[in-house]
């Protein structure tokens, strides 16, 4: 159905192999089926061939090598994406009025996930899936203690999937649409993005 699926992608060049199987499971194994379509495209994307055959044989899920991520947040049977939070599926996502679960790596990809979580308001982020010395208190999240172990991430991540469908979860989307409408008033005839351009030129011309 509008809105009930989602896309897994960590993009080309990144993959958390710890906990894939983690999630893989929780997803095969929730109640309320949210199928879900995994591109695995990093070169060191290499899966089980048990995991794959339990993703077969399910019926919830495909896991593919590419998936065209332009395309994808712009289906309407889209509900979620989970990300590492990059700039491209970020970007792709908030035009498209898609909100996120943050699985950020490293880079600037945990300032990406604290944006979108906490002050655009259109995402959930992951926790328990840290590493090394971020471990330890994550006082973005009111002091939530990150075990680091496969049982935490296992409950943090059923805890997450049943929010995108609560009160919570309604919330982000609804933030979600309405990033959508300033993201695309900004681009447009007479927006922001024009303005500062025409600005840059100016200023650039002036330089001169």
């Amino acid at each position: 159905g509008p809105q009930s699926a989602l896309y897994i992608s960590w993009g080309s060049l990144l993959f958390p192999q710890k906990y894939i199987d983690v999630l893989i499971h929780a997803l095969l194994e929730q109640d309320q089926l949210m199928p879900f379509v995994f591109a695995a495209s990093s070169w060191d994307a290499v899966l089980p061939p048990s995991l794959k055959e339990e993703v077969d044989q399910s019926g919830r899920g495909i896991i593919v090598h590419w998936a065209p991520q332009q395309a994808v947040p712009a289906h309407p049977a889209l509900g979620w994406m989970l990300t590492h939070c990059g700039s491209g599926g970020m970007s792709e996502c908030l035009t498209r009025g898609v909100p996120l679960l943050a699985w950020p790596l490293f880079w600037d990809q945990p300032a990406h996930a604290l944006w979108l979580s906490q002050v655009l308001d259109v995402a959930f982020e992951f926790l328990q899936v840290r590493e090394g010395p971020v471990k330890g208190l994550a006082y973005r999240a009111g002091g939530l203690n990150v075990e680091g172990t496969r049982e935490a991430v296992r409950r943090e991540v059923r805890e997450v999937l049943g929010m995108c469908r609560g009160e919570e979860g309604r919330r982000k989307r609804e933030n979600a649409l309405r990033v959508r409408g300033r993201v695309w008033e900004a681009v447009g005839q007479g927006g922001q993005v024009q303005r500062h351009l025409e600005e840059l030129g100016r200023f650039l011309w002036r330089g001169k």
